[in-house]
């Protein structure tokens, strides 16, 4: 089992670096940097050993995915906020967004809104909600604009 989840992030892998779908939200380069890692790798072989040994990642998420090697202390999984600058900052330099999301992005967005209109304001739950709702407005002006 372990043994296929990395054979399918390397394939993963193989296709953000091939794929032109997957958009940075800092410059094309970006995605480029960031697939260059992955295609001088010839061999599945040794993208998996690489995706083994976290040298080499790729984590779905919600709005795409995330190309950091090793844990991230922002989440992605619960959150996207720090993700795609939802917090104010600008998005993180590991995110890739994947324009195939958006429809699920839209849903998410409505349930949030929904979910902000039934908490008081000022409260910690709603902070977050704004948080998170920026995030997805980044994201669909960054998918929007390539």
């Amino acid at each position: 089992v372990v043994m296929a989840m990395y054979q399918a992030q390397a394939e993963m892998l193989k296709a953000v670096a091939t794929d032109d779908r997957f958009v940075s939200p800092h410059t094309p380069e970006r995605r480029e940097t960031l697939a260059a890692s992955v295609l001088s790798v010839k061999d599945t072989k040794d993208l998996i050993k690489l995706a083994k040994g976290g040298v080499v990642a790729f984590r779905e998420h919600r709005l795409g995915g995330c190309m950091k090697s090793g844990a991230c202390e922002y989440g992605g999984i619960e959150s996207v906020a720090r993700c795609a600058g939802g917090d104010g900052d600008k998005p993180c330099m590991d995110v890739l967004y994947d324009p195939r999301k958006e429809p699920q992005v839209r849903a998410d967005m409505q349930r949030v809104e929904a979910e902000i209109k039934m908490l008081p304001p000022g409260h910690p739950r709603s902070s977050a909600l704004l948080k998170e709702r920026q995030a997805m407005e980044n994201y669909l002006n960054a998918i929007s604009n390539r």
